[in-house]
């Protein structure tokens, strides 16, 4: 082989390496991330809660201001009945700003009082919680298939830039 055959090889695959490694790490996170589904060690315990309050908080932070959702849920264990909070830290659709007023009306839209919602519980400890939203967990999981399709999509450009210019190569070279 002559030295700008070699040197043609090694760009080549300098090149394109970085994306099947990318590709595999983008289908590993989307399996792994999609396998968990938000399940905690631990908390194995199921049953349905109701929604009791959801309020819009804002906190600032350094100079920034970060928003969510605070929801206060009850359910009950075995005939005890617990109360729970979780923070929802999705940003509210539709507007790009919004009004305190125009958010809390959002947001009692998307947790009205008695919402029932999925409550996940530790079995030894029932007082310690967290909401199993369906809707949260949709949003998680278009993003795992979306992260799982780009890895393919990824390994597949490399596997077409591979065979397509090692073809050219060796029929150039007359291999």
């Amino acid at each position: 082989m002559e030295n700008f055959e070699i040197i043609g090889i090694v760009t080549g695959l300098a090149v394109t390496l970085p994306i099947l490694i990318v590709g595999i790490v983008l289908v590993v996170m989307g399996k792994v991330r999609r396998n968990k589904v938000n399940q905690e060690p631990g908390y194995d315990g199921r049953t349905t809660g109701t929604v009791i309050g959801a309020t819009r908080k804002s906190r600032r932070i350094y100079r920034s201001v970060i928003s969510f959702t605070e929801i206060c849920y009850q359910y009950s264990v075995n005939g005890m009945n617990y109360e729970g909070m979780q923070n929802d830290m999705r940003p509210l659709q539709g507007k790009r700003r919004w009004s305190r007023k125009a958010a809390q009306e959002a947001v009692d839209e998307m947790y009205p009082v008695g919402q029932q919602l999925t409550v996940c519980y530790r079995t030894d400890e029932p007082d310690k919680s967290y909401l199993l939203e369906d809707q949260y967990k949709q949003a998680n999981h278009v993003q795992d298939k979306t992260m799982t399709i780009s890895g393919w999509v990824l390994i597949g450009v490399f596997l077409f830039v591979i065979l397509f210019f090692g073809g050219m190569f060796l029929m150039f070279t007359g291999f």
